[in-house]
C-alpha cells in the first residue's frame, strides 16, 4: 500500500494505483471491510458479493475489478483509519 496523506485523497484525482501497488492487493485490502446491514451506501454493497465470489472463484470479473477499483478510495480510507470528505464509510467495519 502507498502513502497517501488526507489531503491527496479528496483534493487531487487520486486513482486506484496511486493508492495500491496491485489488483491482488486492492483484492486483500478489500477483504479487511466487513458490510453491514441493509443501509450501505450505494456501490458498497459490491464489497460483499466480490467477496463472496472470490472466495468461491479464486477471481474477480473483469467488471467486478473496474467497480472494485471505483470503491478503491474508500477502501483505502477505512484501511487506514481516515475520516475524509466523506470517504470513510460508517456501515463498514
Amino acid at each position: 500500500m502507498k502513502k497517501v496523506n488526507a489531503c491527496e485523497l479528496v483534493n487531487k484525482n487520486v486513482k486506484w494505483n496511486d493508492l495500491f501497488d496491485s489488483e491482488q492487493e486492492l483484492i486483500k485490502y478489500m477483504f479487511r471491510c466487513r458490510v453491514q446491514g441493509a443501509q450501505v451506501p450505494c456501490g458498497y454493497e459490491y464489497i460483499a458479493s466480490f467477496q463472496r465470489y472470490y472466495i468461491k472463484n479464486n477471481t474477480l470479473t473483469e467488471k467486478q475489478m473496474v467497480q472494485l477499483k471505483r470503491l478503491a478510495k474508500p477502501i483505502y480510507a477505512h484501511v487506514n483509519k481516515m475520516l475524509v470528505g466523506g470517504l470513510f464509510v460508517p456501515y463498514i467495519v
